[in-house]
């Protein structure tokens, strides 16, 4: 089984925001929580399946990894927590044709199967030679985008993270990487999706308005809001009066 999940570790697909610049050697992160409001009766699964959704959407991709950590059995560790990696990663597969409650569905299954050898997955990258050595290992820097569960500090190689704190829901982003309004937009198009999910969990994953009504408002209305007032006259007057204003400058 060890051989076998090191395997996969050594071949995991990593999921990235499409905004988000690329880190340079000297990077620093700095991370920025915004908290995230949950449409009432959607559970913790719901919210990491619409977390989920939205990265598939978004990348166009049906199967990645995600990192995962877990503060409670991170705590439970004590003075050998140094002796683990900080999070393990999870396959994720989402179909574009299933119901939003299937991808979700699907989601817990993988999250709940995954959680249960987040132990041993952290101890295996921690301890194995080649794993700890692999610069672009998901534990490290290959896996950007991640989701923890409960509260801690995020870790400077992961560039958007969901997590379930204390709180509540929040979303902590690199500003550094992720411009302003490019994190409010990730934001805004998750909490369409969980907006969705409450309302109509049948809809097919393709189909889910990333936007949502204000946005989308926005977008075809307000940013398209061109009218200018156009003079009455007509293009032969127009270029009689540019002639007589500036009658040397050339046509």
């Amino acid at each position: 089984a060890e051989s076998l999940y090191e395997r996969q570790l050594h071949s995991l697909e990593p999921v990235e925001l499409p905004w988000a610049r690329t880190p340079t050697a000297d990077h620093v992160a700095r991370h920025e929580r915004t908290a995230l409001d949950v449409p009432d009766g959607l559970a913790v699964d719901a919210v990491v399946g619409a977390w989920a959704t939205l990265l598939s959407r978004l990348v166009g991709k049906d199967r990645f990894h995600l990192a995962v950590s877990d503060a409670v059995w991170a705590g439970a560790l004590g003075a050998t927590a140094g002796l683990f990696a900080r999070s393990a990663p999870v396959e994720i597969s989402i179909d574009p044709t299933e119901s939003l409650a299937g991808a979700v569905s699907g989601v817990a299954d993988r999250l709940a199967a995954a959680r249960g050898r987040l132990p041993f997955a952290q101890e295996l990258i921690a301890r194995h030679p080649d794993l700890t050595r692999n610069p672009d290992l998901a534990a490290g820097r290959l896996l950007p985008v991640a989701v923890r569960f409960g509260e801690g500090d995020t870790a400077d190689e992961v560039v958007a993270e969901l997590v379930e704190g204390a709180t509540g829901w929040s979303v902590v982003l690199d500003t550094g990487l992720v411009d302003a309004a490019d994190g409010a937009l990730l934001v805004s198009c998750l909490k369409a999706v969980l907006e969705e999910l409450a309302s109509d969990p049948t809809r097919p994953v393709g189909h889910v308005d990333l936007l949502g009504t204000e946005l989308r408002h926005r977008i075809l209305e307000d940013w398209n809001a061109t009218d200018r007032p156009v003079p009455a006259t007509t293009v032969h007057q127009l270029i009689e009066a540019t002639a007589d204003t500036s009658p040397d400058v050339t046509a």
